[in-house]
């Protein structure tokens, strides 16, 4: 129990770092991570982390939880390359998502990182005090 608060009380962390300002720039206004949530995978991802950690469904959990947690994170990397493309340039361009990110973007996908490598530690600590093996 004390570790599925740990895991969520991490999760909601990261979760709030998406409240901070992403992107913008000299003229272009600021957009905040908050643009997260208009994808339904990155909700969807969300819900599926808040299961994997909450349910009691053995190996079948922490797979759900890995795929919230990868789905979240490929949701990021994905807003940060695509961001402008419907309001500033028309197209993809890197440079462009590289110059016009704040350093809250890299600190918020750091944090989803850093949640993703504790329940990715947490579920291996369980399933090795939790192994029934004959020696």
């Amino acid at each position: 129990m004390k570790r599925k608060l740990f895991l969520t009380s991490l999760f909601v962390l990261s979760l709030y770092t998406i409240s901070l300002p992403w992107f913008g720039g000299k003229n272009i206004e600021t957009v905040y991570g908050w643009i997260l949530l208009d994808n339904p995978i990155a909700f969807t991802c969300i819900l599926l982390v808040f299961f994997g950690i909450w349910s009691n469904y053995g190996k079948n959990s922490e797979i759900i939880g890995k795929i919230g947690m990868m789905g979240i994170i490929a949701m990021q990397i994905y807003e940060f390359l695509t961001w402008h493309i419907i309001g500033i340039s028309g197209h993809f361009d890197l440079g462009l998502s590289i110059d016009l990110c704040y350093p809250e973007f890299y600190f918020s996908l750091c944090c989803i990182l850093f949640t993703y490598i504790a329940y990715q530690y947490i579920y291996k600590k369980i399933n090795l005090t939790q192994s029934h093996y004959i020696v």
